[in-house]
């Protein structure tokens, strides 16, 4: 569903950036009958699982392969929405033994907590519990402080060796267990998830700037176009429905067409590049002269889905919508932040090019932000949906 930055001769092709589908963006509350051909897939209860299950080989790693800075953790359960978060990662020590201190923010910077990856024969484990009272549904409405949470996550650096590979890779792998109960007389549902995390280093919460909340979303659904920021525009197709589940049919009907996906999606982002410089040749020498700053902008319509309240639609339905649409609108925020940042490094690399290294500079950039839209998706949605980087890279 991402499409990218052609850099051909300097000509800019359309940009696509990826969204969410509907099928893999359902809450852990919805029916499966809202979710399609995706169902959720029943998770084992008990014990938390161990960490890092896929690779057959998980191996020890050298002081100097040691991770350090930001790396984004994804939690993934098929049919639930991905949670991310952000492991800051500082060796407590230069000395081999040293554990590693990690702070942890969701990905607009906001602060969640902090642990310490335990060293262990040449690997590096974190063991953490969290227990926190939440609001939760009862059928009824919300109730305020109706439900206790509990997790335990479980996550390990080490390096990890595929199935016929003989390449190593240092990643962030584990489990985290979720459990949901209600307390006092709330009638709230009891719930058990189980998530696998698979991490990457990342550069976008290096220096955390926390993201805008728009607005609280009605049965217009309305996010403005400043949500995501200068150059972008809102553009809506409508559903119907007065239940989730009709809701959902109808983007699945209505969303714009993803050949990633071979279906629809709920939301697309699409950006645009300008180049605003030229190619002056004087003599025998080319020069690069930049006409406005900066030297590379992108102009974004991200399209949304519209639903207008019915008469008989009840107030649950308005509260999931209301969330629903925050959801997917900060997700496409999310897209429009990597172009910009890409935007940033593109206009750098023009100052520091000649008219012959130019083009394959840009070139190397596009395919990079390719590869962080694609990995953002597969990290969402698109891995629990059996999809690839590679199949993304080739839309």
């Amino acid at each position: 569903m991402v499409g990218r930055i052609t850099a051909l001769a300097l000509a800019i092709g359309l940009v696509l950036g990826a969204c969410l589908p509907w099928t893999a963006q359902v809450p852990p509350t919805t029916s499966p009958s809202a979710v399609g051909t995706l169902p959720p897939t029943p998770a084992p209860s008990g014990s938390p699982q161990s960490p890092a299950p896929t690779p057959p080989t998980i191996l020890a790693i050298a002081t100097a392969q040691r991770p350090t800075g930001p790396w984004v953790v994804t939690f993934q359960l098929t049919g639930t929405e991905a949670i991310r978060e952000v492991y800051v990662l500082s060796a407590a020590c230069p000395d081999a033994t040293c554990d590693i201190d990690a702070t942890i923010q969701t990905f607009d910077g906001d602060p969640i907590g902090t642990t310490v990856f335990r060293f262990s024969d040449g690997m590096y484990r974190s063991e953490e519990d969290r227990t926190e009272t939440i609001d939760c549904e009862d059928g009824f409405g919300t109730v305020a402080g109706g439900a206790s949470r509990t997790s335990h996550t479980s996550l390990l650096i080490a390096g990890y060796r595929p199935v016929g590979s003989a390449a190593i890779t240092v990643d962030i792998r584990g489990s985290r267990t979720v459990r949901i109960n209600p307390v006092g007389a709330s009638a709230c549902a009891t719930e058990s998830l189980d998530y696998l995390a698979n991490g990457r280093p990342t550069e976008f919460a290096a220096a955390p700037t926390p993201t805008p909340k728009p607005p609280a979303a009605t049965q217009g659904s309305a996010i403005p176009s400043s949500f995501f920021g200068s150059g972008a525009k809102v553009q809506t197709y409508g559903v119907t429905g007065r239940t989730r589940e009709q809701i959902s049919a109808s983007i699945a009907a209505n969303g714009p067409w993803s050949d990633w996906l071979h279906g629809r999606a709920e939301a697309l982002t699409k950006a645009v590049p300008k180049y605003r410089f030229t190619l002056a040749q004087s003599a025998a020498q080319c020069r690069i002269v930049v006409t406005a700053k900066p030297a590379v902008v992108f102009s974004y319509t991200i399209t949304l889905p519209s639903w207008t309240r019915p008469k008989n639609a009840d107030a649950s339905t308005v509260r999931w919508w209301s969330a629903e649409i925050v959801r997917v609108a900060t997700h496409e925020r999310h897209h429009v932040e990597i172009y910009r940042d890409g935007a940033t490094r593109m206009t750098a690399a023009i100052a520091d090019s000649t008219c012959a290294n130019v083009s394959a500079h840009l070139s190397a950039i596009v395919h990079d932000i390719d590869v962080q839209q694609c990995q953002f998706d597969l990290d969402e949605y698109g891995a629990a949906l059996g999809l690839s980087l590679s199949s993304c890279l080739a839309q």
